[in-house]
């Protein structure tokens, strides 16, 4: 039928993937801003969008100054970003300018990151020995159901490798924190300050 031509093509099998989206991590590259924040993959920003694509720049207008900006327009196409985020970095006024903002869309945990993870902690053992010591420390209030036993999952791997790894200082009951040959084989820096493990 010529609805199966369109959707699996001549050889009646499964349509092509298709191609995934690359986004470049250069987040000061207007085009890679457009791209995290062009979030339907449409090509064009919406008011919303667009108003994430501008805080990327330290540009922090309100929504009627952004619609003001955009015109009554169906979005902001990334030559027609481009030029309105060139005549605002220069004339926006002080009060809307803030440090840049991340995309939500570069926001969170990547792959890799997780993939470090898996292999560094939680494949060579050392998160389940970490439970078995804090299970053991704890039986009898896990008994008395005061506290929860820990397993080889993701509150395990929070308790204790993110939150180590995210503060220069260990807070009380992390122990002695995540060996510096552990940091380094998943790629941790050192914390200066609390931050984000993201």
């Amino acid at each position: 039928s010529p609805s199966m031509a369109r959707v699996g093509g001549s050889g009646g099998g499964r349509s092509p993937r298709p191609e995934p989206r690359i986004i470049g991590s250069d987040l000061s590259s207007p085009d890679n801003v457009f791209k995290c924040c062009d979030t339907n993959d449409v090509g064009r920003l919406d008011i919303h969008e667009a108003r994430f694509a501008f805080n990327a720049f330290g540009l922090f207008p309100g929504l009627e100054y952004l619609q003001d900006w955009m015109g009554d327009g169906d979005g902001l196409s990334l030559a027609g970003f481009k030029e309105l985020l060139r005549k605002k970095m220069a004339s926006a006024p002080t009060s809307m300018r803030r440090p840049r903002a991340i995309p939500f869309a570069r926001r969170g945990v990547s792959l890799r990151q997780l993939n470090s993870l898996q292999e560094t902690f939680v494949n060579s053992g050392w998160i389940s020995a970490k439970c078995q010591v804090f299970n053991a420390e704890h039986r009898a209030e896990i008994e008395e159901g005061k506290v929860w036993a820990l397993g080889d999952n993701l509150y395990a791997l929070d308790r204790f490798v993110i939150r180590p790894v995210t503060s220069p200082e260990l807070a009380e009951g992390e122990g002695e924190g995540v060996p510096e040959h552990m940091r380094r084989a998943a790629q941790l820096p050192a914390a200066t300050h609390k931050s984000s493990y993201s």
